[in-house]
């Protein structure tokens, strides 16, 4: 079974309407299969979906299948005092609904829309062994691995280097800048176009189920964009990533009682900004 993919990160806290109603409508327009049925907590969801009902679904931070139940979803809030990021998560199994550049579309939108505020956002096609080893590789892949858990699985792999090129890849402003516009711009992709200052969406590709395709043409893409931004188990050199900030640094996170006041918390805490 081949699984579709999408992710999306933002280091906002998820809490603006305007920003879920602008991603929930970006999806129902392009990926209408994937369009939000049910969502809540509880097993099966008990919350219906409807679009008048957006700025609630926003609100809980919900787990999301649609009508098929097809299709499993999840936002996830940052926290914790190493988080760096908030992340939107689905799949589901691939069918014929998928096919073509829907995904991706989805995915332009979003860099395109003014409160999105997306840092990076992918969309690929895997292979049940490919999608297990993107789960594992985001605990498994990152130097700090060894460290504490919590450290460790709030950053995954992004403060180090991403994972791969996927199919549709979306780049906000940490990455346009650590790329440049000019050489992104020049990619030898399907797509590869600016969506608005600071965003970029780069697409290797014209079907997501085009896999020979993407497979001869991404080494290339990464060669032309920046390969040492990549992870590469041969690398003789650092690897290349923006500098993010975590939540303990922006102000986001307030120290729970009975807080291990680690040498390396305090300091990371006494960045956050003053009231």
């Amino acid at each position: 079974m081949t699984v579709a993919y999408a992710e999306l990160f933002t280091p906002t806290l998820l809490t603006d309407p305007d920003q879920g109603r602008q991603l929930i409508e970006a999806l129902i327009t392009h990926v209408p299969y994937w369009t939000p049925h049910r969502y809540g907590f509880a097993e099966p969801p008990r919350h219906k979906f409807s679009l008048d009902r957006v700025e609630h679904f926003w609100s809980q931070e919900p787990y999301f299948r649609n009508a098929a139940r097809t299709l499993n979803g999840s936002v996830d809030v940052r926290t914790g005092p190493w988080a760096i990021l908030s992340k939107i998560k689905m799949s589901g199994r691939f069918t014929q609904e998928l096919s073509g550049d829907g995904l991706g579309a989805f995915l332009a939108a979003c860099g395109a829309a003014p409160a999105a505020e997306i840092s990076y956002g992918m969309a690929h096609l895997f292979t049940d062994e490919e999608n297990a080893a993107y789960y594992r590789d985001w605990f498994e892949l990152s130097p700090a691995k060894n460290e504490a858990n919590t450290k460790s699985a709030a950053q995954g792999t992004m403060p180090y280097f991403l994972r791969d090129l996927y199919w549709a890849n979306l780049f906000g402003p940490p990455y346009t800048e650590l790329f440049g516009i000019e050489r992104l711009s020049s990619a030898p992709a399907a797509v590869a176009r600016q969506l608005q200052p600071g965003y970029f969406y780069l697409q290797l590709t014209d079907d997501i189920a085009d896999r020979a395709g993407i497979a001869a043409i991404r080494e290339r893409v990464k060669a032309h964009i920046g390969p040492d931004c990549f992870y590469d188990p041969k690398a003789t050199t650092p690897r290349r990533a923006p500098r993010f900030i975590t939540s303990a640094e922006a102000g986001l996170w307030t120290p729970p009682e009975g807080t291990n006041w680690t040498d390396e918390l305090r300091a990371l805490y006494a960045k956050a900004p003053k009231p």
